[in-house]
């Protein structure tokens, strides 16, 4: 009774390409990812000028803001050929109903 799991991430049984799947349906999934990828960069900026603001060291907060923008945009990137997938099958599925 051997199990194979699926090499595909997942969230609470959800993976990725299904999530992304059941987006599709209702929206655009690559606005979605360019507009969640710069409200997470503009937090982390506001976030960076308020720490400043408080005395912060300048070179310390902006090298983290640096680090955790990449890292950010780092899952983004990992997420894009799930995207590319979901879009592409939505597509195939367009022409064929018309």
């Amino acid at each position: 009774m051997s199990t194979r799991r699926s090499r595909r991430s997942t969230y609470r049984g959800v993976s990725t390409l299904d999530y992304y799947r059941e987006m599709s349906r209702y929206m655009d999934v690559r606005k979605l990812k360019v507009i969640k990828a710069g409200i997470n960069s503009l937090l982390v900026g506001v976030l960076a000028l308020a720490a400043i603001r408080a005395g912060a060291d300048p070179g310390k907060v902006a090298m983290l803001a640096i680090a955790v923008i990449a890292a950010l945009g780092g899952v983004e990137w990992y997420e894009l050929p799930a995207v590319q997938l979901v879009t592409r099958d939505r597509g195939n599925e367009q022409k064929d109903q018309k």
